[in-house]
């Protein structure tokens, strides 16, 4: 009671500040969503018709799409498509609903972990991660349901170190956190790390002393998973863009640090690389508070959110060209704030293990000026990342409309303006178009079709 005494003011003022970046994503869903594929989508338009024909052979989920095994999004799709008539709107709602999923996970673990050591301080931390979170500055997904691969990779890193701050070092927090493992990285080849990292995690957190059977029993079902993910993959082509010829480890690094700070420097690749040093060096102190076992057990399932980011940025830039601006692009945007989402907890957590209480008045006061300081800067650069991204969202819904109205006239429309709804593919939305048209599918859900 004097806990909840204590917040006073605080949990309706922060539940408020949580609803504010999610009432902006959904509004700006609600005006720039069109149901209509726009570019990779046009590739599953094939299986969509095979599944409302009854004709859908359900190993096709496990074929690679390029280097990624898309298993969860794949079912997802073909759930919703059956619902929906593929209305692409609905993909765009389910991945508002899973980073709105991914924010109450985080909130929880707040609760669970700084919670204790930071009672009236801890409800800060859930506005902070839902406006991390639900950014424009992730524009490129939020009316493109099909990026729902990288929504899902954020809710398995939520649920695996939801898990263990839940569950702890125990068989129930073993199968918990390699099951938020197995989602991510059957979404999204970017996401594997973490079925190697929970496991670490879990082992953390029980050294010393601890039992160790629930580690090692982490250990081999994530092996067994990240086993079975290669079972007949790579082929040549997929391998090619993972091996032989790809960056040097420098200019992963540069990649990496860009691609953590984006967030709050899309515009600027130098303020980017700062911000991400900046986040990095949070990380890096938060590891004081590895030294008592309680503090640990609080601090590990934060990290292990950090270093999931990071480890998946590594693995982005070994296949990925490494230009300036390519690690501020939109499409790589909801990882690195996942990372900006747990800075706050390891901050505080951090600060609490390093003896946060026994610092001066005038120390203590001298840091909160700096993390006010700090919070307005990084205010600044999220707002300018989010108004950009409402620009670019708007350009596209003007340019999507055109392309839609090239699609009405298929299989007649010209090619050149059915590039506007993908560029590497025109003919197969050509040939797709009419038969999606025929079936009411998809763009034509509002014309009739019978299943």
């Amino acid at each position: 009671m004097a806990r909840g005494a204590d917040l006073g003011w605080r949990v309706p003022v922060a539940a408020a500040l949580s609803l504010v970046a999610p009432g902006i994503v959904a509004a700006t869903v609600a005006e720039y969503g069109l149901n209509l594929p726009i570019q990779d989508q046009w590739r599953f338009a094939p299986e969509i018709v095979a599944y409302w024909n009854g004709r859908y052979d359900p190993s096709t989920a496990w074929v690679p799409f390029g280097p990624h095994r898309i298993v969860f999004p794949k079912i997802v799709m073909l759930f919703l498509a059956g619902l929906t008539r593929w209305d692409t709107r609905a993909e765009m709602w389910f991945d508002f609903a899973v980073v709105g999923l991914a924010v109450l996970l985080l909130a929880d673990l707040a609760r669970l972990t700084v919670r204790p050591r930071a009672p009236r301080g801890w409800v800060w931390m859930v506005p902070l991660a839902s406006t991390s979170l639900f950014t424009l500055g992730a524009w490129h997904g939020w009316t493109l349901g099909w990026m729902m691969n990288l929504y899902l990779a954020v809710l398995g890193g939520c649920v695996s170190a939801w898990g263990l701050g839940r569950f702890g070092p125990t068989p129930t927090g073993a199968l918990v956190s390699v099951g938020g493992g197995v989602l991510a990285a059957y979404s999204y080849l970017g996401a594997m790390p973490l079925l190697v990292l929970g496991p670490i995690a879990m082992a953390l957190v029980a050294w010393p002393g601890g039992g160790r059977r629930a580690p090692l029993a982490a250990g081999l079902l994530a092996a067994t998973f990240i086993g079975l993910y290669f079972v007949g993959y790579p082929t040549r082509a997929t391998a090619g863009s993972l091996s032989g010829g790809g960056p040097s480890p420098l200019l992963i690094l540069d990649w990496v640090v860009k691609y953590l700070g984006s967030r709050f420097a899309v515009w600027d690749p130098g303020v980017a690389f700062g911000w991400g040093l900046v986040g990095i060096a949070i990380g890096l102190l938060g590891l004081v508070g590895l030294r008592s076992r309680d503090d640990r057990a609080a601090l590990v399932p934060w990290l292990l959110l950090l270093a999931y980011v990071a480890a998946g940025g590594v693995l982005t830039a070994a296949g990925r060209q490494t230009g300036p601006n390519a690690p501020l692009l939109s499409r790589f945007a909801m990882f690195p704030a996942l990372y900006w989402a747990a800075v706050p907890p390891v901050l505080v957590l951090g600060a609490h293990a390093g003896g946060w209480e026994r610092l001066g008045a005038r120390t203590r006061a001298l840091a909160g000026v700096v993390a006010v300081v700090a919070l307005v800067v990084a205010g600044a650069g999220y707002v300018g990342n989010a108004r950009m991204g409402v620009a670019k969202t708007h350009q596209r819904w003007q340019r999507l409309s055109l392309g839609r109205d090239c699609l009405e006239r298929v299989p007649h429309a010209d090619l050149a303006c059915l590039r506007l709804l993908s560029r590497a593919s025109p003919r197969l939305v050509q040939q797709m178009g009419g038969r999606l048209a025929s079936l009411g599918l998809g763009p034509f859900s509002n014309q009739s079709g019978a299943r």
